[in-house]
């Protein structure tokens, strides 16, 4: 087993200021990276947008298209896929309903076979 020797500095007040450095430089700067709204998003989309490139992977319109029509499409999806939510939700409801009249039989038998 390992020692472990932790020491602790204590300061005067005094001496605590002339050691510490406690302004605040960091406020008064502006921020590097302004945060982004979607309004600057479509200006500077309008303003770039015959630079471009129409097609590639990433950064063109293709990729754009692509990438929003996943966004787009969800609504369609959506209205695919409730009645599909609205099945699956009777057949558990169904599988409920089965199981308490299996449960019920079951309690119905044990009972009979007592008498």
């Amino acid at each position: 087993m390992e020692k472990v020797e932790f020491s602790k500095r204590v300061y005067e007040k005094g001496a605590f200021n002339e050691v510490v450095d406690r302004t605040f430089r960091e406020f008064g700067q502006e921020p590097t990276e302004s945060i982004k709204t979607v309004e600057q998003f479509f200006r500077d989309y309008e303003e770039l947008y015959f630079r471009i490139p129409p097609t590639g992977s990433v950064n063109s319109h293709q990729y754009l298209v692509e990438k929003s029509s996943l966004m787009y499409k969800i609504e369609e999806a959506l209205v695919d896929i409730q009645p599909l939510l609205d099945e699956i939700t009777a057949l558990k409801s169904q599988s409920i309903a089965d199981k308490q009249t299996i449960a019920d039989l079951q309690i119905q038998i044990a009972s009979s076979s007592i008498r």
